[in-house]
């Protein structure tokens, strides 16, 4: 009976400590890059980067093969933009509730596959980097500092 009682305490430790493991893990999935507007309104949609139409979207989206779609919340706008009309890969985490993918990879498809154009890793490092340098501009910092 103490034996029965202790498996289904640890069970529900598991259970408790495991189950939001499993609900952050990536997904891939495919879709669309489209304007927010064009989406909504069943505007014609922007062509591409060099539509000035891109201009009036409040956000970019993705939309997926059976017609929801997601905000990329984590993926700057300009990078968006670039692919907007094209077919793509995302692969991060997926809010279901809220619509919302945290992107970790964005792929778009190419000839033979799809290749990697945006990584959340490589952008936070190259943000980390901007950050650092705007503070040493900040303190007067200039290229000449660094002996070139």
């Amino acid at each position: 009976m103490k034996l029965k009682k202790l498996i289904n305490i640890l069970a529900i430790i598991c259970i408790t400590i495991f189950m939001p493991m499993l609900s952050i893990a990536s997904e891939t999935i495919k879709g669309k890059i489209v304007g927010f507007n064009s989406l909504t309104d069943s505007v014609k949609a922007p062509a591409g980067i060099g539509d000035s139409k891109n201009d009036l979207e409040p956000d970019i989206v993705f939309l997926i093969t059976d017609n929801s779609h997601y905000l990329i919340s984590n993926m700057p706008s300009e990078v968006k933009k670039i692919y907007i009309s094209k077919s793509v890969k995302i692969i991060g985490n997926i809010n279901d509730k809220h619509h919302f993918i945290e992107a970790e990879e964005l792929k778009v498809k190419g000839r033979a596959r799809f290749n990697t154009v945006w990584e959340d890793k490589e952008y936070k490092q190259q943000q980390k980097w901007v950050k650092w340098r705007d503070e040493q501009f900040r303190r007067g910092w200039t290229p000449d500092d660094a002996g070139g």
